[in-house]
């Protein structure tokens, strides 16, 4: 019982439950924005560069379905 107490006053002394949290939620945000900027901003700009074809629809339709993933899962 002693290590159990001992690694409960760990965990509360250096915050390791929190910055946990911080990790998934920044996880989880990094994929929503990688998609925003993948599928929206980058239609938008990639026209002002020279030598480059996007499908413009087929962005936006990936960026529903990551956004849609990312809801499902929270």
């Amino acid at each position: 019982m002693k290590l159990m107490q001992e690694f409960k006053e760990f965990l509360t002394k250096y915050k390791v439950v929190g910055l946990a949290v911080a990790f998934i939620i920044g996880a989880a945000a990094t994929s929503l924005i990688k998609s925003i900027v993948d599928n929206l901003i980058m239609p938008i700009i990639t026209p002002f560069v020279p030598n480059k074809t996007w499908q413009t629809l087929k962005h936006f339709l990936l960026m529903l379905m990551n956004i849609c993933a990312f809801l499902q899962k929270n």
